[in-house]
């Protein structure tokens, strides 16, 4: 346990002096180590449960551990459990691969693990470059920009203020896209900016 869930616990039964009077005699004594802590629930997290990065920062954050040791425990940890990319592309290998043939599929492919805590663009790129995109999304060819244009002005009719003509694309209206025709940010937008 992290010291803030030993503080919570005991906090039920004791005055808060006596709590953090105990906790620091614990500390003292090596019994209680935040670092350690953090290090062993990042390692589990990231190898059993799969998690992403960002859910490992999240829920040590709820057990009291502060930015920096987070940070630490998880590159510590993923020197042993593999990178977020790599657990990222077995996931998808292995429990996502026949599930990304439609679009209302995808898109809760793409919720669930950004629910476990990989970046959105991770999670794009991953696609992209394992090549899932190519056979499972709708069948654009990626080398045809008129095509991929289609799917892009076809979504803008429907909500025209998520699909404005800006510097960036709206992340709903990347979301939407990606969904649909599995491209990037970055491709769209050299399609997209090209012809506007």
């Amino acid at each position: 346990h992290s010291r803030k869930e030993l503080f919570d616990k005991l906090r039920r039964f004791s005055d808060m002096d006596t709590v953090n009077s105990v906790l620091d005699l614990l500390e003292d004594a090596g019994l209680i180590d935040d670092e350690t802590f953090a290090f062993q629930y990042a390692h589990d997290a990231m190898g059993l449960k799969m998690f992403g990065p960002l859910r490992v920062k999240r829920e040590l954050a709820l057990r009291g551990i502060d930015d920096d040791t987070a940070e630490d425990a998880i590159w510590a940890a993923e020197k042993e459990t593999g990178s977020a990319e790599e657990r990222l592309a077995e996931l998808l290998e292995r429990k996502y691969k026949n599930m990304l043939s439609d679009e209302k599929n995808r898109a809760k492919v793409i919720n669930s693990l950004f629910r476990l805590g990989y970046e959105y663009d991770m999670i794009k790129e991953t696609l992209y470059k394992l090549g899932l995109y190519l056979n499972k999304f709708s069948g654009i060819d990626v080398n045809d920009e008129q095509a991929q244009r289609v799917p892009y002005f076809n979504a803008s009719k429907k909500n025209p203020k998520r699909f404005s003509a800006s510097s960036k694309l709206n992340p709903i209206a990347s979301n939407t896209l990606f969904c649909k025709s599995g491209f990037l940010d970055k491709k769209l937008s050299e399609i997209i900016f090209k012809f506007l």
